[in-house]
């Protein structure tokens, strides 16, 4: 079972460049959706990775709420003045229903 984690398997995770040319990505892709990444090999060299569609947004989503909780960090330290939900709708004049639409 593939989990959410990277974890290091060289003897299922490793794959030669060469693979792809013998007629086997489909092979390999069904692999990388089914089991998780690979780690493409070429001279003996580490070359690239291969994840899935669904690793790759799962990993730019965490990237993106990684930096806007830096942003919002960064905020709170240099302003003073903080907003409860209610006040900033208020504020935007929406309602919380409005947000669910």
């Amino acid at each position: 079972m593939r989990t959410n984690t990277l974890e290091f398997d060289p003897m299922n995770q490793l794959i030669s460049i060469s693979e792809f040319n013998k007629g086997k990505a489909g092979k390999i892709f069904l692999d990388v959706k089914e089991h998780g990444h690979k780690f493409v090999i070429k001279n003996n060299k580490a070359a690239g990775v291969i994840i899935s569609v669904e690793e790759f947004e799962r990993i730019r989503e965490e990237l993106n709420d990684f930096y806007l909780m830096l942003e919002s960090e960064k905020r709170l330290k240099t302003n003073s003045k903080t907003y409860t939900q209610e006040e900033m709708l208020n504020e935007l004049k929406i309602s919380s229903t409005d947000i669910l639409e």
